[in-house]
C-alpha cells in the first residue's frame, strides 16, 4: 500500500525532494484541518518535525501463550529482552523530545475473556516460563500434588503433568485457581512494561496496549500501571463507555474510522458510512461524544490515506483517507474535522446536549 502512495507523492513533488515536501505538506494541512496529534503507524519523518505532537508504537517479539500467538509471555526472558532492546533503539532518537507525547506498546493484543489465557497455559506441553510460573503459583497455594488433586478432584502424577479439566463440573478451586493466575498475567505483562518505561522513558507517558476487547480482569491492570489507558474503538459512539479499572485514568481512543465507497475502493470499513456526507455526520457526532466524555483525552484517525483498491497485505482496501492515494484531501471529512477543532475547547468545557454540526432544530 505504501508504495503506491510513495509513488504518487514522487510524482507530485519530485523523485529528489518528495519526502521533505510531503512532510512540509502534511504538517501544513494538519495545522490548517485543526489536527494536532501525529498517531501511531505514521511516517518516522513526521515524528521528527519539531512542529507537531506525536506518539510512538512500540513492537516486540511474543513468544505466545498457549495457542494464542499475539500475545507475549509476560515471564519470559526472551519477551523482556526484546521489549527493552526496542525502547533502547527508540530512545535514543526521541527520550529527549518534547514533542513526544507518550509510548503504546503493542496493538489489540488477544487477551481474550475469562481465564481461558491461563487454560492455554495450563495445556502447554512445553516447560515455558509461563507454565513455570503458573506452577509455582499452585505449589505455593497447595503444597503437593495431592493438595491440588483434592482442590481440583483430579488425579494428576505432578506439577508438570497436571492439565486442563473440562469446564462442566470442574470445582470452583479450579475457576478460581486460573482466574488468578490470569490476574498474574496481566499484573505481569503491565508491570515489566512500566519498569521499562520508567528507564527508557522516564519523562514520557505509558499508552498501554490499545485494547480492542475488554477482559477486565486484564484492564483493571493495565490501570494500575499504565498513565493512560488506550483501546481501539471502531463503533458509532464512545457516549458512556467504560472499562473495568481499579484506577481512574484518562482514556485515548487510538484508532477509530468511518470508510465509504464514494470513489472506487470496495471496502467500507471497521465502521462504515453510506457516504462522504454520511462518513462527515459520523465523525462529528462520535467527537461530540468523546468530547463530553469525562475521561476521553483523545482520539487518532486511522488512517491518513485511503488503502488502495487492491488491498493491503490482509486484503484491507478500506476508504478512510484524509487524503486519497494520489494525495487529493477528502473535502467533506477535511471540513468536519475543521468544524470539530474550531469548537472543541469550548464544547469540551460546557458540554451541549447537541453534537457539533448537528442541523439546526435537532
Amino acid at each position: 500500500q505504501a508504495g503506491f502512495y510513495e509513488a504518487n507523492l514522487k510524482q507530485k513533488h519530485g523523485a529528489d525532494s518528495w519526502l521533505a515536501r510531503h512532510v512540509d505538506l502534511t504538517v501544513a494541512r494538519m495545522f490548517d484541518w485543526g489536527l494536532n496529534t501525529v498517531g501511531a503507524w505514521s511516517l518516522p519523518e513526521m515524528t521528527t518535525t519539531g512542529r507537531v505532537p506525536y506518539t510512538l508504537i512500540v513492537h516486540t517479539e511474543k513468544d505466545g501463550l498457549g495457542s494464542v500467538a499475539k500475545i507475549p509471555d509476560p515471564f519470559s526472558d526472551a519477551f523482556k529482552a526484546s521489549l527493552h532492546s526496542q525502547l533502547e533503539k527508540f530512545a535514543a532518537v526521541h527520550a529527549e523530545s518534547p514533542w513526544l507525547l507518550g509510548v503504546f506498546i503493542h496493538n489489540e493484543l488477544d487477551w481474550h475473556g475469562g481465564n481461558e489465557l491461563a487454560e492455554q497455559v495450563l495445556k502447554t506441553p512445553d516447560r515455558t516460563p509461563a507454565r513455570l510460573a503458573l506452577e509455582r503459583m499452585l505449589r505455593e497455594r497447595h503444597g503437593d500434588i495431592a493438595g491440588l488433586n483434592r482442590a481440583w478432584g483430579t488425579d494428576f502424577d505432578s506439577f508438570a503433568s497436571a492439565r486442563t479439566r473440562p469446564p462442566a463440573g470442574a470445582p470452583e478451586a479450579y475457576a478460581r485457581d486460573l482466574r488468578d493466575f490470569m490476574a498474574k498475567i496481566a499484573d505481569t505483562y503491565f508491570a515489566v512494561c512500566r519498569a521499562a518505561m520508567d528507564r527508557y522513558f522516564p519523562k514520557h507517558l505509558y499508552l498501554g496496549c490499545r485494547f480492542n476487547n475488554f477482559n477486565p480482569i486484564v484492564t483493571a491492570a493495565s490501570s494500575r500501571y499504565c498513565d493512560v489507558v488506550s483501546a481501539n474503538l471502531y463503533r458509532y459512539t464512545v457516549s458512556g463507555f467504560s472499562m473495568p479499572a481499579d484506577q481512574d485514568r484518562p482514556l485515548l481512543i487510538g484508532e477509530f474510522h468511518f470508510g465509504m465507497r464514494d470513489y472506487g475502493l470496495w471496502g467500507v470499513g471497521l465502521a462504515w458510512a453510506s457516504d462522504a456526507r454520511n462518513q462527515a455526520d459520523l465523525f462529528q457526532a462520535y467527537m461530540s461524544d468523546a468530547l463530553r466524555h469525562p475521561q476521553i483525552v483523545g482520539a487518532h484517525w486511522f488512517m491518513w490515506c485511503d488503502q488502495v483498491v487492491t488491498g493491503r497485505a490482509d486484503g484491507e482496501n478500506f476508504g478512510v483517507g484524509l487524503v486519497s492515494v494520489v494525495d487529493r484531501p477528502n473535502p467533506t471529512l477535511v471540513e468536519a474535522i475543521r468544524s470539530v477543532a474550531d469548537q472543541a475547547r469550548d464544547y469540551r468545557l460546557q458540554k451541549p446536549a447537541m453534537r457539533i454540526g448537528a442541523p439546526a432544530g435537532r
